[in-house]
């Protein structure tokens, strides 16, 4: 691994905690505190820890799907790291920390991101020269 690509994945790390600190503290992350989310008429609660967890993970997903698209799938830990988010995002999404009620939405979500991560792992193989 580059210097470069481990500054990046330290700097996304850097970036989750720091947004995670900021809005909720340090104390949520030391101890098992819970995190409180009201939105509209429902009352979220979660530890400070899994919060940071999935947080984290869409910020991989993010950052290193933009990185993925601009150098064309070309840098191989680039693209480790994305499938890696991608997949950890779908088990969240698929496990009992999602929401029930719009069940329908969360699986075509599923079967887009599934699309995308066979659609990674053919582009990186075409690009290491797998496909011979």
């Amino acid at each position: 691994m580059k210097i470069k690509e481990i500054i990046w994945f330290t700097s996304v790390l850097m970036l989750g905690l720091i947004i995670t600190v900021v809005f909720f503290g340090f104390d949520d992350l030391i101890s098992n505190a819970s995190i409180d989310l009201n939105i509209h008429d429902t009352y979220f609660v979660m530890e400070g820890l899994s919060f940071l967890l999935m947080l984290i993970t869409l910020l991989f997903f993010w950052i290193y799907l933009i990185r993925m698209l601009v150098v064309n799938f070309k840098i191989l830990t680039v693209n480790i790291v994305f499938l890696l988010s991608a997949i950890l995002i779908l088990l969240f999404s698929s496990s009992s920390l999602a929401p029930l009620e719009p069940r329908g939405l969360i699986m075509i979500f599923n079967g887009l991101l599934i699309m995308l991560i066979v659609v990674t792992c053919i582009k990186t193989g075409m690009h290491m020269g797998l496909n011979k």
